[in-house]
């Protein structure tokens, strides 16, 4: 089997990243029929944590 990450932000035509088609096993270090047999949560998790490689993520804060 072989997935594929993306992620858009919306911004502009340009705004998505995507990953080329990989083996789970080589990529992410799982068994053979791992990947199949993760919940839908598991596999966003996967991909959460792919995206956040190409993701700068913050935040600020300010006293009133």
């Amino acid at each position: 089997m072989k997935v594929k990450f993306n992620i858009d932000s919306g911004a502009n035509i340009h705004s998505n990243n995507e990953s080329e088609w990989f083996d789970p096993v080589d990529e992410l270090g799982l068994k053979e029929g791992e990947w199949e047999k993760l919940t839908d949560d598991e596999k966003w998790e996967s991909a959460r944590e792919w995206a956040s490689n190409y993701l700068d993520i913050g935040f600020e804060e300010k006293e009133d």
